[in-house]
């Protein structure tokens, strides 16, 4: 397996792992025609779902402010819809450099390192760039199941992520 498909599949993981941890359903849509990889869905009240689109990296730029994240023109343009009916969100999972940092097991626990944080685009500036834009994802948009919680929450309250 190539290094960025190992990459996809870890930051995979972590994802059903946190969705999983609170209850929640993922759907992969047969098509990534809309640039959606996964559908978390919930049975809370309202029935509240949330289109993610899962990015990986070893090679992160995390500060204090957050993470800055290169997605392409087109990925950037769908991301800060605003007439959707349900909200998409960017996660990117970072990764340590090292693949033998990623995982981590005993008999008591399985690690998976480093962390992933998310961010909604929706109704974001129009750009002049003609191939990426370089986003932030806000070091306070953690995606941890009480993060992910806190978002569906807000969408069955009739809120955005």
């Amino acid at each position: 397996m190539h290094g960025t498909q190992q990459q996809e599949k870890c930051s995979e993981v972590y994802l059903h792992a946190v969705a999983s941890s609170v209850g929640y359903v993922l759907a992969r849509p047969e098509l990534d025609h809309d640039k959606v990889d996964w559908v978390v869905s919930s049975r809370q009240r309202r029935r509240p779902r949330v289109e993610v689109q899962l990015k990986s990296t070893g090679t992160h730029n995390l500060d204090t402010d957050g993470v800055r994240y290169a997605v392409d023109l087109e990925l950037y343009d769908r991301l800060r819809m605003v007439d959707l009916l349900v909200p998409i969100i960017l996660v990117v999972v970072l990764l340590p450099a090292n693949l033998d940092h990623w995982l981590t097991h005993t008999e008591e626990q399985i690690v998976l390192r480093q962390s992933a944080y998310w961010a909604s685009l929706r109704g974001a500036e129009p750009t002049i760039n003609k191939t990426s834009v370089t986003v932030a994802l806000p070091r306070a948009n953690i995606l941890n199941p009480s993060g992910l919680a806190a978002i569906m929450n807000r969408i069955s309250e009739g809120g955005l992520p």
